[in-house]
């Protein structure tokens, strides 16, 4: 009875080990990511996959889109419109483990200044897009938050674009 419930003990580790609630998984676009304990997945966004941290500033999205056989880099440039209002700060390819399985990957980063009602006082608003294509798909990974609660969501939103990978 001892050795049954050892194996049962054990086969439970190993199952728990690999399990972890806060990743997310595309089976349709096969890509994955893991979001902190504290953050939120809404399934019925508008976008392909929405989560955020519940602070009302800090969210993390995905888009996919059709390549039309473009690179990373023209995508970027290409949905640019979508960032009127805003100061484009830097953009980059990525390279290596970089492009997380993508064929071609590209960075930008955008930010704005917002007029925050309740305080009276303007906010930086900072937006970092990665474009990553791979096969007859385009994957924009969007993350945004602003200047106030850039230090305390650092670590999360890092950890959150550093989790993301095609599969």
């Amino acid at each position: 009875m001892r050795k049954f419930w050892l194996l049962i003990f054990c086969l439970s580790a190993i199952g728990l080990a690999g399990w972890n609630g806060n990743r997310y998984t595309d089976d349709k676009y096969n890509f994955t990511f893991e979001i902190p304990g504290s953050w939120q997945i809404d399934p019925s966004s508008h976008r392909r996959v929405y989560a955020n941290r519940g602070d009302g500033v800090t969210e993390f999205y995905v888009e996919v889109i059709p390549a039309k056989q473009r690179s990373a880099e023209t995508a970027a440039k290409e949905n640019l419109k979508a960032y009127d209002s805003w100061r484009y700060v830097a953009g980059r390819r990525l390279n290596g483990n970089e492009r997380r399985g993508a064929e071609s990957a590209f960075s930008v980063m955008f930010n704005r200044s917002v007029l925050q009602r309740a305080t009276a006082r303007t906010v930086l608003v900072i937006a970092q897009e990665g474009y990553f294509v791979r096969g007859d798909n385009a994957y924009i990974v969007t993350l945004i938050t602003d200047s106030d609660t850039w230090d305390s969501s650092r670590r999360d939103m890092l950890a959150v674009w550093n989790s993301f990978r095609l599969l």
